[in-house]
């Protein structure tokens, strides 16, 4: 599934290429918000995709948009002007999240990423599980996200010139001919 969805953005970001782009704005929010909720949460993640239409900022219907949780991709679901994803638990610790969204013609965004705090299940006290978690391990898992995604676009960039100048080529042969 996640090879799918990545397969899916790329294609978005090589049509984006081929033409000009509407421009859009991504706004990210979660519920309940950080470091509120007990261990076991399922939070509702939100991502806005918004294009500027006429001046006016208006949600991008039938675009593919991405929840990236701890490395993991989530397809959202649009519901009402905004796509929303609350299909994963969280446990105690921090969490690395943010949104991808895309569609062709419009500019693609990528979210910065957020953190997501859990506080662990217990009433206070000291009685609760207490958990040790490194920045380290979510942040890398966030730059290998974003790497793969870098290079995604690079080599699509890439393709597409190396088409256009075969086309171009082809060109000025049949006008030699």
């Amino acid at each position: 599934m996640k090879e799918k969805l990545w397969c899916v953005l790329a294609l978005l970001v090589l049509l984006g290429v081929a033409q000009a782009q509407i421009p859009t704005t991504l706004i990210q929010s979660v519920t309940p918000p950080s470091g509120t909720a007990r261990s076991g949460v399922k939070p509702t993640f939100s991502c806005r995709y918004y294009a500027n239409l006429n001046g006016t900022m208006q949600p991008v219907t039938g675009a593919i948009v991405v929840v990236v949780v701890d490395s993991g991709n989530y397809s959202a679901s649009y519901v009402e002007g905004e796509y929303l994803y609350s299909g994963v638990t969280l446990y105690a610790g921090n969490h690395n999240w943010y949104c991808i969204a895309g569609k062709a013609g419009y500019q693609f965004q990528m979210g910065s990423p957020q953190i997501y705090s859990v506080l662990p299940s217990g009433g206070g006290g000291g009685g609760g599980r207490h958990y040790l978690v490194s920045p380290i391990g979510g942040l890398g898992a966030n730059l290998w996200t974003l790497a793969i995604v870098v290079i995604a676009v690079i080599g699509i960039v890439l393709g597409y010139f190396v088409v256009r100048g075969a086309m171009l080529t082809a060109g000025e042969k049949k006008k030699k001919k």
